[in-house]
């Protein structure tokens, strides 16, 4: 993950915003994207029930990182998938993947094609007042840093989901 902090300056045109990317241990915002994609099927009432698939194998994570680099488009993952999407059983699937942003979405299985894409993009602005550090990403608590982003990713996957799943 990326943390994009604002550096006042003033004379310039140049980007001066503080850049620091954060290593996200465990998959921790993978599962929360995913189990907040079935609060909103459920919550839109979809059927059958959707099945949960959550993966650690590195050559989706391999095939995701290429796609980030190429801009190759998401069915390209679709390929390093099947393994894990054999003896589900599903018609469509519903993928949260990377896209220099989170991107969702609805791929016909039987074809692989994609049926639906639908980005999410969402931020939060903090203030640096009560930081030391004059860092704004230092006023929180790792735990609120955690809360905030799950916050950010249910919120706008309550939001996306309607539109990904619309007929």
């Amino acid at each position: 993950m990326t943390i994009v902090t604002h550096d006042m300056a003033t004379g310039s045109s140049l980007d001066r915003n503080r850049r620091e990317a954060f290593a996200v241990p465990g998959n921790v915002l993978d599962k929360r994207a995913v189990l907040a994609i079935d609060d909103a099927l459920r919550r839109a009432q979809v059927k059958p029930d959707a099945v949960l698939l959550f993966t650690s194998d590195p050559a989706i994570f391999a095939a995701q990182a290429r796609l980030l680099e190429d801009e190759a488009g998401a069915g390209s993952l679709l390929a390093s998938l099947r393994p894990v999407l054999q003896g589900a059983h599903a018609t469509h699937l519903i993928l949260a993947s990377k896209y220099r942003h989170d991107a969702m979405l609805q791929f016909d299985l039987a074809t692989g094609q994609v049926l639906r894409d639908v980005p999410v993009f969402a931020s939060v602005a903090l203030s640096a007042a009560r930081s030391a550090s004059g860092d704004a990403w230092d006023v929180m608590t790792p735990q609120q840093k955690a809360n905030a982003i799950e916050a950010l990713i249910r919120q706008e996957t309550a939001r996306a989901i309607p539109d990904l799943i619309a007929p």
